[in-house]
């Protein structure tokens, strides 16, 4: 089938021209499908462009959403770390220090320590009221008598009595009136009784019957060692006491063994020696020593005459020393501010070696002073009385 005629306008022709196309209708028919898919493509660019103009904007406002959900997720963990801190804080000041297994065995090594560092040099073979370990029973019917006695090289108090048979080394030191009894001599004179017993020097006023009772002495035994014929006394006489002994202050005073108060000042005793509830833990432990505590600064003094077995730092008792004394005492003084002696070096009763701080393991200024006897603790307050 033909079209008659086809009226198309030109892109250069006049609204008046017009051209005549002679086309079959199948011909127009393929173009009309043409032009009406060219139509669909420019309609679905146009729909596909909308669409992603859509889509950026859905893409931007999740972004957004996004972003305030970013803001508050990181709020949330600034908050949770925040009150996990304080949290943490709080309980590490409210709650008490642990007192840890390196702790507890630094105080063992310690310990050890100072039973190593104790010199036994010295074989001490009397009791603490000067009896020998040796005893002989003497009869005091017959007069005392006396020899002289000249001290060599290696004598001590001690070797000299259980040479001569006495029973008790406070008959020497009474006797030869020894303040010292450390501090024997070589070619020093001393007067050895034939029997144990003490001197006593005769008051204004005393009877023997009044020496006789404050001895619990027989009165009879007091006549025959001293081969008296009267009991009239005078005013400094020197009366032989068979079988007696000095008390023990005045025994330790002369075997140097009378201990000072390391502090001379007035202190507060805030922890006995023995078994107490650990300042920090509260768990039940036993404490070596005796706290003293004072103002910081306060000066420490030498309980005893001795030797600087050693000064230094520990993390249990900080800044502390110890000395090492006659007979096999030794002492510790622990948490001191610091300390003004060095190993080795000899101390004199009474000297100031440090002076009190709260180094260490410590709640607060004092000073802890522990003593050893033998390789042994024992309570300070025993020779501190």
């Amino acid at each position: 089938m033909e079209i008659i005629s086809y009226v198309g306008q030109g892109s250069n022709s006049s609204y008046n021209q017009i051209h005549t196309s002679t086309l079959t209708l199948e011909e127009l028919l393929n173009r009309q499908k043409r032009l009406s898919y060219q139509s669909q493509q420019k309609l679905d660019f146009s729909e596909l462009k909308l669409n992603l103009i859509i889509l950026l904007k859905n893409v931007a406002f999740c972004l957004k959403k996004v972003r305030f959900l970013l803001v508050g997720i990181l709020a949330i963990g600034c908050f949770v770390t925040t009150t996990f801190f304080v949290n943490s804080l709080i309980n590490s000041v409210s709650k008490p220090a642990t007192f840890d297994y390196a702790l507890e065995a630094e105080i063992q090594i310690m310990e050890e320590a100072m039973r190593n560092l104790v010199l036994d040099d010295t074989t001490v073979d009397y009791t603490d009221d000067g009896t020998l370990s040796a005893v002989t029973n003497f009869s005091f019917t017959n007069p005392v008598s006396y020899q002289e006695y000249t001290v060599k090289s290696g004598d001590n108090i001690s070797s000299i009595s259980k040479k001569y048979g006495l029973t008790n080394i406070s008959t020497l030191i009474s006797v030869n009136n020894i303040s010292n009894a450390k501090q024997l001599r070589v070619g020093q004179k001393l007067k050895i009784p034939s029997i144990d017993g003490i001197i006593h020097t005769v008051n204004a006023g005393e009877t023997l019957e009044a020496i006789s009772a404050k001895y619990n002495c027989d009165y009879s035994a007091i006549l025959d060692v001293n081969d008296m014929t009267s009991s009239l006394l005078q005013k400094g006489e020197r009366i032989f006491i068979p079988g007696k002994a000095l008390d023990q202050s005045s025994l330790k005073k002369a075997l140097g063994e009378l201990f000072i108060k390391p502090i001379a000042g007035a202190y507060r005793l805030t922890s006995p020696y023995g078994y107490r509830a650990d300042p920090f833990t509260g768990v039940r432990s036993f404490h070596t020593g005796i706290d003293m505590a004072i103002a910081t600064g306060t000066p420490i003094r030498a309980a005893m005459d001795g030797k600087i077995a050693t000064a230094g730092w520990n993390n249990v008792y900080g800044n502390y020393v110890i000395i090492t004394h006659d007979n096999g005492y030794q002492t510790l003084y622990a948490h001191m501010q610091k300390y003004i002696v060095a190993t080795g070096q000899k101390v004199t009763q009474g000297s100031t070696i440090g002076y009190v701080g709260s180094t260490g393991y410590s709640t607060g200024p004092h000073l802890h002073f522990s003593v050893y006897k033998n390789s042994k603790l024992i309570d300070p307050m025993t020779v501190l009385k």
